[in-house]
């Protein structure tokens, strides 16, 4: 055998060597964790990786096997795992769980094949693996994440359902389907679906289509989502009511593949709802339409009447003498009355018809379609005859008739609001013909007398049925901003117009004399406010009330002063009288010695609205007044008007040179506020200040 020179050795030797350390280095960079063992187990050959994973050197590691590397179990599964490898012919991939050097629990990938001879007998193992252990982490952390969202979901009142809309089929449905359906997820379809909907309400984006429209739309992505109630029959026969979330749901491409929805039982909530819609619409004593549902038919039958060439009546009808029976019986005879004649008025009309009540023993009907006033007045007659019979009330025989005013459509007006004033003014004409008539609306009545006459009995009714409210408004002292008084605020809680200002109602109160119950009623009301702050950490300054024209000058009124303040229990001291300038001069000689009559009883006064009038000033200065009133007319363009700033000026320096405190009332702005500073003026009262506000409102105020 030809031997080679020592130096060829030497060169193929580096060769080799450097060749190794080459393929070393390759190996060492690869993030992937290499390595080849023989057939016995003994590592011989790592890379960097695998290194790093076992926490030792590499000289550690080759020539030793698991055994001697980790524990018993990890050892034997690997052991286990080349064996298999070693017998295959193809490459075997595993995942393993093994401890890395600090104790974390790795998984890794693992791809194994066997290394063979030219003979093909394997002689070594070549694994390479990666480390997948974040991977698995969060794929057991959305696994545990998917559970406790199908928990939750699963134990809320609702059901997590998804859409396929190729197929238009349901590809999951949760178990609570079968509580709110009857049928299982497993039997759940489309088509089950179908059968079950009675009645569908989009909202939403789906809002105003139909279900089949929804559905078109959201296959050609034209709606991202949408929401609808749906009302089903169960499998049971039970009506329900389901709520629909739905969202579109897109593939990883981007391509829409259905939609995922939660459905919801709102069969309580949608019962309430109806519940509260009755109660709006109807009247909780008597189970009749109220106003608001009469006035909606109305709407409805005017629009079919005009449609069809034909007529509408309206019938307003009012009980004679009521108020005298729930005064001497009490107000549960009375409402067990009302119930009767409201059985007796519907059983007298057709089923077309409409009877409301509007509020005390006041009804309205309505009578869609007649031809003419002699089927209104028919229907009028055999009313007022329904309750001629007595009516038994806790054993007592009531005897009850009634007035009824009559209006036609479109004679008598084109809309419901016309219509009902004018059978008003009808009724006010009955009542006044004798009672127990009807009487059909004739436009040759004299508006401005009907208009008053109205008023009046809306006036009346407002004093029997206690519907005046106090509101009040702070004065306070434009130099420190102290509150220095409280004004009473007469107003009108009127059932049909809402919150009614003085200027609405007062001068139809003072020509007809009912402005004075009403002045006693504040007064009254006043005194009892100031005397509940007192008792109970209130505000403790002089409340003020207005009293009328006609009030002031009635005989006796320092009497029914006296007697409220020993009435309700108030200080003199804390009452003031407001009296207008008007009042003031219409009273002539006698409001000196009235003035000085109230004066003796220790409360407040103040001349209201002054500036307004030509009062006498030397006769002003002989009352023994307190307060100066600048009306708000003088205080609007005070900062604005030179003419103005000088009446104001003027106003001003008479108040004080008779000793009297000058309140602005009517102050909106800043701006007047300011003038009126500059100007000397005392107090102030306005919006901008305070609005008038209820009592427990004003407390809160000056808390």
């Amino acid at each position: 055998m030809e031997r080679r020179p020592h130096k060829e050795i030497e060169l193929t030797e580096g060769a080799l060597y450097a060749t190794e350390a080459r393929y070393q280095e390759i190996l060492d960079n690869a993030p992937a964790i290499i390595y080849v063992k023989d057939t016995d187990g003994r590592y011989r050959l790592i890379n960097r990786a695998f290194e790093k994973v076992y926490g030792k050197r590499r000289d550690e590691i080759l020539g030793r096997t698991d055994h001697e590397l980790t524990g018993q179990t990890f050892a034997d599964a690997f052991r286990a795992y080349d064996r298999r490898i070693l017998a295959s012919p193809d490459p075997v991939t595993e995942e393993h769980s093994v401890p890395s050097h600090d104790g974390r629990p790795l998984t890794l990938l693992a791809v194994a094949f066997p290394l063979r001879d030219a003979d093909g007998s394997p002689h070594a193992v070549c694994g390479i693996a990666t480390d997948i252990t974040e991977r698995k982490n969060a794929e057991q952390a959305l696994k545990e994440s998917e559970q406790r969202y199908r928990h939750a979901v699963s134990q809320a009142d609702a059901v997590l359902y998804e859409k396929e809309y190729g197929q238009r089929r349901f590809t999951y449905v949760g178990e609570r389907i079968f509580e709110l359906t009857g049928y299982r997820p497993d039997e759940f379809s489309q088509e089950i679906w179908k059968e079950m909907l009675e009645e569908t309400i989009m909202r939403g984006e789906g809002a105003g289509l139909t279900m089949e429209e929804v559905i078109e739309k959201t296959e050609r992505g034209e709606l991202r989502e949408w929401r609808a109630d749906y009302r089903i029959r169960t499998r049971s026969g039970e009506t329900r009511w389901l709520a629909d979330s739905s969202i579109q749901v897109y593939d990883e491409n981007g391509t829409l593949r259905g939609a995922l929805g939660i459905l919801q039982d709102i069969t309580e909530r949608k019962n309430a709802e109806e519940t509260i819609r009755w109660h709006a619409h109807h009247d909780m004593l008597t189970g009749l339409p109220n106003r608001v549902l009469f006035l909606d038919r109305l709407e409805q039958a005017l629009s079919a009447a005009e449609r069809r060439d034909r007529s509408t009546a309206v019938l307003f009808l009012d009980l004679d003498h009521f108020k005298h029976i729930n005064d001497t019986l009490g107000h549960d005879a009375g409402d067990r009355l009302l119930q009767q004649i409201a059985y007796r008025l519907r059983d007298s009309l057709r089923p077309e018809d409409t009877i409301a009540r509007i509020g005390g023993d006041e009804f309205n009907v309505l009578l869609p379609l007649v031809t003419g006033p002699d089927d209104a007045t028919q229907v009028a007659a055999r009313l007022l005859e329904a309750l001629r019979p007595p009516v038994m009330v806790n054993g007592h025989d009531l005897y009850i008739g009634g007035s009824i005013g009559i209006s036609l459509f479109p004679q008598d007006g084109g809309d419901p609001h016309t219509l009902l004033k004018h059978a008003d003014i009808a009724l006010y004409q009955a009542k006044g013909a004798g009672r127990g008539v009807y009487r059909l609306y004739a436009h040759t009545m004299n508006d401005a007398a009907v208009e008053r006459l109205t008023m009046e009995k809306h006036l009346r009714r407002a004093i029997e049925q206690k519907e005046f409210v106090l509101l009040f408004q702070p004065k306070v002292e434009i130099a420190t901003g102290a509150v220095i008084g409280i004004e009473a605020l007469l107003r009108w809680q009127h059932p049909e117009r809402g919150l009614l200002a003085p200027e609405a109602f007062l001068s139809r109160a003072e020509e007809s004399g009912l402005i004075v119950p009403i002045d006693e009623w504040a007064l009254r009301e006043a005194a009892r406010q100031a005397v509940f702050w007192g008792a109970n950490d209130g505000p403790r300054f002089p409340v003020s009330v207005n009293l009328s024209g006609r009030q002031f000058r009635r005989p006796g009124i320092d009497a029914l002063i006296s007697e409220t303040l020993a009435e309700t229990g108030l200080d003199a001291h804390l009452l003031a009288l407001e009296i207008k300038e008007a009042a003031l001069m219409e009273a002539g000689e006698s409001a000196g010695e009235t003035l000085q009559a109230l004066k003796r009883l220790g409360v407040g006064l103040s001349v209201d609205d002054f500036g307004t009038g030509n009062f006498s000033l030397p006769r002003l200065r002989r009352f023994p007044l307190d307060i100066l009133s600048i009306d708000r007319a003088c205080v609007e363009n005070v900062h604005t008007q030179a003419t103005d700033r000088a009446v104001v000026r003027a106003l001003i320096e008479l108040g004080h040179a008779l000793g009297l405190r000058v309140v602005a009332e009517g102050v909106e702005t800043q701006a007047q506020l300011d003038a009126l500073r500059g100007l000397g003026c005392d107090a102030a009262q306005g919006h901008l200040i305070a609005p008038p506000m209820s009592a427990d409102a004003l407390s809160a105020y000056l808390r």
